[in-house]
């Protein structure tokens, strides 16, 4: 992979990713809006919902769907 200065290298348990610069503002929209989904997913699988029931949902989709089960 090629590294070039000002890329952005992020790294975790899972591997390692190389952001160009024109591409992070987009990259980090989209982590955004997975990691605020992040919480309401947990309390619908722990309710026993499956997790395709979610699908296409943004955090507030599945903010109101545990809701409306009572999770």
């Amino acid at each position: 992979m090629v590294v070039n200065p000002g890329d952005l290298i992020v790294a975790d348990d899972n591997g390692i990713v190389v952001i160009g610069p024109d591409e992070a503002e987009a990259v980090y929209a989209d982590a955004r809006a997975y990691e605020d989904r992040s919480p309401h997913q947990r309390r619908w699988i722990l309710g026993g919902g499956l997790l395709a029931d979610l699908v296409g949902l943004d955090a507030a989709g599945i903010a109101a769907k545990v809701a409306e089960r009572g999770y």
